[in-house]
């Protein structure tokens, strides 16, 4: 097989007609890369429909409660900020954005046209993260800060055994999704997980085997 690795400027300038899969790692919010991709019949992975749905937050949110999917509870107004329970998380509506922060207590300057707001949930300390590629699915974990904040670089991440209640959910968010190639974050305590969070391409960090599993996957398709 003959593999290109491109960034926008470069995949813009690019001929696809001899293209049999494009596996979009990123740009799969920008307009201009999904018009030359609309303009031909090539095989994508991750549809444009599913990373549109992952770049909104408060969307996403919405999708996952009417899929039955157990996320923590957030605000969509001010007035609804107020009905949450303190501490809560103050985070960019779209999810590319790593603005992050907590709020320990009521603010004047609640902003739901600019931020997501989420309470926190009762956590064991441990962030649960899940990296599906196809039908094969990932588990690591790793310890959280304190705060509640999370360093995604900075943590040891350890593989685990993925337990049964988890992977039929998972199963559902693919289905219900409809992604090929994504991540899942976890928080909560033994059995009482809450996602919160969907990255339509995540980093692997942590699980080096993930380099084949994808490559099985795209030679396949």
């Amino acid at each position: 097989h003959d593999v290109e690795l491109c960034d926008k400027k470069t995949f813009l300038a690019t001929d696809l007609r001899d293209v049999d899969v494009l596996c979009l790692k990123s740009h799969y919010d920008v307009e201009r890369v999904w018009t030359k991709i609309d303009s031909t019949p090539l095989r994508v992975v991750n549809r444009r429909a599913a990373t549109d749905l992952c770049a909104q937050r408060l969307e996403l949110n919405l999708f996952l409660k009417e899929s039955g999917i157990q996320t923590p509870r957030n605000a969509s107004t001010p007035t609804d900020v107020t009905r949450l329970t303190y501490p809560i998380m103050q985070k960019s509506l779209r999810s590319s954005s790593h603005d992050v922060s907590i709020l320990s207590e009521p603010s004047p300057a609640i902003d739901c046209n600019r931020y997501f707001y989420q309470e926190m949930v009762p956590t064991d300390g441990i962030l649960y993260k899940v990296y599906c590629v196809g039908e094969m699915a990932f588990l690591l974990h790793g310890r959280t800060t304190r705060s509640g904040l999370v360093d995604q670089d900075r943590l040891h991440w350890q593989e685990m055994q993925m337990p049964d209640h988890l992977s039929d959910t998972i199963r559902e968010i693919g289905r219900a999704m409809k992604l090929e190639v994504y991540g899942l974050d976890f928080v909560g305590q033994d059995e009482d997980l809450f996602l919160i969070d969907v990255n339509p391409f995540p980093g692997f960090i942590g699980l080096p085997r993930a380099a084949d599993a994808l490559w099985d996957y795209l030679e396949a398709k």
